[in-house]
């Protein structure tokens, strides 16, 4: 999996912390309820 900006280990060592992260996938596989579910989640991690 590719993931896009800078990884956990050059935030953490820019001084930035603590970093935590959310993955989601695979989404296309998803069926609807479980797409509304993480939809919800991402929508009140503010992303």
């Amino acid at each position: 999996m590719k993931l896009i900006g800078p990884g956990r280990a050059d935030l953490e060592f820019c001084g930035i912390g603590p970093v935590k992260t959310t993955t989601i996938a695979p989404v296309k596989k998803l069926n609807p309820s479980k797409r509304e579910f993480y939809l919800e989640k991402v929508e009140q991690l503010g992303i």
